[in-house]
């Protein structure tokens, strides 16, 4: 179930700078800005806070005009996904743009969302000077309150953030308990592996487009449910090709923000097209982000969508897939594999399942005299004493979780070698049974003391 905060949309035809002002309001740089018309497809939401209260806003994709989609099916999608999200919201912020001037778009727009009987803002954006301010004339359409503002320039956007303030509901709707902690868990894959089907699947609604091609989803998107007692925000994300493939800026700049998400999430899906496994091989990119999610400390669910078309069981997974990501993953040689279908509802509870465990066990904090004790009997072992070992470890602590991190101090940490690194990486795993999260190590050179 969606969280249901005092929700805010932002509505208008393309380019007028609606993503510029999402990501003003949002204070986060989610939402793409790019000169092109229909940059923006789905509807994009941001949970944040203004001054202090709670809601949503979204980002509406443009309406109207000329949209560089020939796909009529499409841009009827599009349309329908907008009036929906338009009918569920609170507050509509309706921009137009001042230097391009006010067109007959902009009036089809107003009667549009005119017909909801929601409030409604009109806000005049890239007012970058009071000439231009003073030439666009944003109450034409009627509706009691308009502002005039500059959201690239952080012009009067102050003054946008007071007025949304009042009007925000005081009580903050949302049943999470806000002392309980929200679990962010991303979606990532290559083009078309149905990762916004799976998104749709889960939060229970048709909320992201679905389409038989590649490319349709461009913007990060978030959403908030409530699972099995577990605060939960999903992420959708652009598919990522591999760079060689990439000609395209928007396209370059979709993939950079999803693989963004690896540096802040707690879990990350990896979503593989199951259909693709006939040749007994996975795809390289596959390895690529695979090893990328987990050299940035994240938490890693390989979930094969779309089982229904493979002769596979859903509830077992092929050896040789098993062998092919332990041979070619970095660090981890324990993953949690399933096969799912988004289409078909098939392991979605437990995909979910299984990410909020793996982020359970990355927060686990050992104690120190734990730690140690183990460190001594690792320092002992023959394969640490072998070559003449010129170095010595002393100390242990935990520094961190998610990931896992740990600080050892020591002498003459230089002449440590990979393989005696390795050796640690792997006692300490099988010792505390950390097969299946990442786990990183950081040496310290401790100061030899003198006798005065």
């Amino acid at each position: 179930m969606l969280s249901n905060n005092f929700t805010i949309s932002i509505v208008g035809r393309t380019n007028v700078g609606k993503s510029t002002i999402f990501n003003r309001l949002t204070k986060t740089r989610e939402a793409i800005v790019y000169n092109r018309s229909s940059v923006t497809r789905d509807v994009k939401s941001s949970e944040c806070e203004i001054l202090g209260k709670k809601c949503r806003i979204q980002d509406m994709p443009g309406l109207f005009d000329e949209i560089d989609i020939d796909n009529q099916e499409l841009k009827n999608k599009i349309h329908k996904n907008i009036e929906k999200n338009i009918s569920q919201s609170n507050l509509l912020l309706f921009v137009v743009d001042a230097i391009s001037g006010i067109c007959q778009y902009d009036y089809e727009v107003a009667n549009l969302i005119r017909r909801y009987n929601i409030p409604i803002i009109v806000v005049c954006n890239k007012c970058d000077s009071t000439k231009i301010a003073s030439e666009i004339h944003g109450e034409s359409f009627g509706f009691n309150d308009v502002f005039y503002l500059s959201a690239e320039h952080n012009i009067g956007i102050s003054d946008l953030e007071i007025f949304l303030h009042k009007a925000i509901t005081s009580n903050d709707q949302s049943k999470s308990d806000p002392n309980q902690e929200t679990v962010n868990i991303s979606i990532v894959g290559r083009p078309n592996v149905g990762k916004s089907t799976m998104i749709n699947a889960i939060i229970g609604k048709d909320s992201q487009l679905v389409a038989d091609y590649s490319g349709l989803t461009r913007d990060i998107a978030k959403y908030k449910i409530k699972f099995k007692n577990h605060n939960i925000c999903i992420i959708d994300t652009p598919g990522i090709r591999k760079q060689t493939n990439i000609s395209d800026n928007l396209e370059f700049i979709s993939a950079s923000m999803a693989k963004k998400t690896f540096e802040y999430v707690d879990v990350v899906i990896l979503m593989i097209d199951a259909s693709t496994l006939e040749s007994g091989e996975i795809n390289k990119t596959d390895y690529m982000l695979a090893n990328e999610i987990i050299k940035n400390g994240r938490s890693i669910v390989i979930a094969f969508n779309k089982v229904d078309k493979t002769p596979y069981k859903h509830n077992e997974i092929p050896k040789f897939i098993k062998r092919l990501f332990a041979k070619n993953l970095y660090q981890l040689k324990d993953v949690s594999f399933l096969f799912v279908s988004a289409k078909n509802n098939i392991n979605i509870n437990k995909m979910l399942s299984i990410a909020i465990h793996l982020n359970k066990k990355q927060s686990t904090k050992i104690a120190t005299s734990h730690l140690n004790t183990w460190l001594q009997e690792t320092i002992q072992h023959e394969f640490m004493q072998s070559f003449g070992a010129k170095f010595k470890l002393k100390y242990i602590t935990q520094v961190g979780t998610r990931p896992m991190q740990f600080l050892l101090f020591g002498r003459s940490i230089k002449n440590m070698r990979a393989d005696h690194e390795r050796f640690i990486a792997n006692r300490f795993r099988n010792a505390f049974g950390i097969h299946d999260v990442p786990v990183k190590f950081y040496f310290k050179e401790t100061r030899k003391t003198t006798n005065t």
